[in-house]
């Protein structure tokens, strides 16, 4: 199964800052409600916490690793017999274009408004639907796909929190370089 989030940061999460350009690529991973995202990593060590994460944290779990292209299409394609529009056009998402009300680190109620500044929210604020969160925006999301491209060899899905959600809708599948900061991940599970 995928995550329900995208993945988290424990120790951003304790100190309650979000990560930035100077944060470690080695703490640990969470993939809870109201984490700080683990954004501002590279791919290869996204990939190495994805596919540790199980043995570091006891998982019941045969492996896991980022989420593959297809099971981001079959997600969507699940959450789809709900809300019929939200691979093309989402309702909700951590978007500029967007409105909507969030629970900061602290556990505030806060609301970004519509057209402000790009803000990244905590982990399981948007995109609720059949009980997966965070596939609207807020964080593009690397994926296991690759891309034969050497200037842009990574491959991300879904938009982030500096597009309108027309321009990057949850379907959205793009060409990445590393570790910007609107690159996370979501890690995959398969169960024993």
């Amino acid at each position: 199964y995928i995550g329900r989030y995208e993945a988290g940061d424990k120790e951003s999460t304790v100190e309650k800052i979000m990560r930035n350009e100077n944060s470690s690529e080695t703490n640990t991973i969470t993939i809870k409600k109201g984490q700080v995202p683990y954004n501002w990593i590279t791919y290869k060590n996204a990939k190495i916490l994805a596919e540790g994460m199980n043995e570091k944290q006891g998982y019941a779990t045969t492996f896991t690793k980022l989420i593959s292209s297809y099971a981001w299409d079959v997600a969507i394609n699940f959450i789809q017999v709900k809300n019929d529009n939200y691979g093309t056009e989402p309702e909700v998402g951590n978007y500029r274009d967007i409105e909507f009300s969030y629970e900061d680190l602290n556990g505030d109620v806060q609301t970004k408004v519509y057209w402000t500044n790009p803000l990244l929210v905590p982990t399981g604020q948007t995109s609720e639907v059949s009980k997966i969160y965070d596939m609207g925006g807020n964080l593009y999301e690397y994926t296991s796909e690759r891309n034969l491209s050497n200037e842009f060899p990574y491959v991300v899905r879904g938009g982030h929190y500096g597009c309108a959600s027309y321009e990057v809708p949850t379907v959205n599948r793009s060409n990445a370089l590393n570790k910007l900061s609107y690159y996370g991940f979501r890690v995959t599970m398969y169960i024993k």
